[in-house]
């Protein structure tokens, strides 16, 4: 996550939307980087995708949701889209503790292979939290 913090830095441009600034990355993770690193570039956009969708206060989960998967929708492929949809989704379920907001994410996308493996990834995301919550506390 942190090189594709890093090149989101680089290629960001000031004058540019949000929206702009992730397109390049994902046409640099798509064209620069070599095949068997893709989807850590397309996943550290989707934790991205999140941290810029969280970062104000006032913005409600459903619209911190919609701006994710607008910002991993830009994918250029299938592929692109799905590591950074489920990177988001986990994201959301671990800063959170809770799939609301990952629901919220996942639930409205039209690909209904890319709903069920978002929603499937949530659902081991939340039980593997509970699972160490629970181990902590014996």
């Amino acid at each position: 996550m942190r090189h594709t913090e890093y090149a989101l830095k680089l290629a960001g441009q000031p004058d540019a939307t949000v929206q702009e600034n992730f397109a390049k990355v994902f046409d640099l993770c798509t064209e620069e980087v070599e095949d068997s690193y893709k989807p850590a570039c397309y996943s550290g956009l989707g934790h991205l995708a999140t941290t810029e969708a969280s970062s104000s206060s006032d913005i409600t989960d459903e619209a911190q949701a919609s701006l994710s998967r607008e910002l991993c929708m830009l994918g250029q492929d299938y592929e692109a889209v799905l590591y950074c949809v489920v990177a988001a989704a986990r994201q959301f379920v671990y800063y959170y503790d809770s799939d609301m907001q990952a629901k919220e994410l996942c639930e409205p996308l039209t690909s209904v292979d890319l709903r069920a493996v978002c929603l499937q990834r949530t659902e081991e995301q939340l039980a593997k939290q509970q699972y160490r919550q629970e181990s902590a506390a014996l």
